[in-house]
């Protein structure tokens, strides 16, 4: 606003405070802005053979582990904060490094909110994970675009189920994959097949022509429903741009 309304020592006053949460929307728009970069920290803890055993034998965090591949996500956070490992921050270090190993998102993406490195550093290969599942197809948008929307959807719990319900990885309804014609309800808690039908759904969506291959708008329409901004597009033609 500052800068539409020529103020621009305010808006570089402005830019310069979003800069400094360099991990949302606006902090990256004001970074590129500003012509600036950020250091992310791709880099993932050490885990040693010792600490890998010494994590296999407890019985929380297997237990932690089986519940959250079960979709008890909840119940498996609740059992690693009862773990030892929680109490420091090397503990918390070395959990975290366990879950990369064993490729389980959800609980990499929690013990990511919790851990710091030696430096007070965030991993944002743990904030940001992988899927270890991908379409049967294989990946035929960007990948790094479905892992958006399932870490923001279901934070890569296969069995997570909203209140209007919406199921699985992508929080796809079962009318919208029944419309998708690929496999229905029952088979949404399937990772793959979760991911096979909200890839269809984005590439529709996309091909939309109240969106064009606007990500923004996808986005949207995704989250509201491609009718809900449509109605909304054409109430807002002055906010097009």
């Amino acid at each position: 606003s500052s800068a539409r309304a020529g103020d621009a020592a305010g808006a570089k006053e402005w830019y310069e405070a979003a800069a400094q949460h360099p991990r949302t929307f606006y902090g990256l728009i004001s970074l590129r802005v500003l012509g600036k970069s950020y250091d992310f920290n791709w880099a993932a803890p050490d885990l040693g053979r010792g600490v890998k055993k010494s994590l296999e034998q407890d019985m929380k965090v297997s237990a932690a582990l089986r519940l959250s591949r079960e979709g008890n996500v909840s119940a498996a956070i609740t059992a690693l904060g009862a773990t030892k490992w929680m109490s420091s921050d090397k503990g918390r270090r070395a959990l975290l490094a366990y879950v990369l190993d064993k490729k389980d998102p959800a609980l990499t993406l929690y013990m990511a909110r919790k851990t710091r490195d030696e430096n007070g550093r965030l991993y944002d290969a743990a904030l940001y994970p992988e899927s270890p599942w991908e379409p049967k197809s294989g990946y035929q948008v960007d990948k790094a675009l479905i892992h958006a929307l399932i870490r923001q959807e279901s934070r890569f719990n296969p069995h997570a189920v909203s209140r209007t319900g919406a199921l699985g990885l992508m929080q796809i309804m079962p009318s919208t994959a029944e419309d998708m014609a690929s496999g229905g309800a029952e088979s949404l808690a399937h990772p793959e097949t979760n991911m096979s039908i909200g890839q269809k759904y984005v590439k529709q969506l996309l091909r939309d022509k109240s969106v064009k291959n606007d990500l923004f708008k996808m986005a949207i329409a995704y989250n509201a429903g491609p009718g809900n901004l449509s109605r909304w597009t054409a109430e807002r033609k002055h906010m097009d741009d």
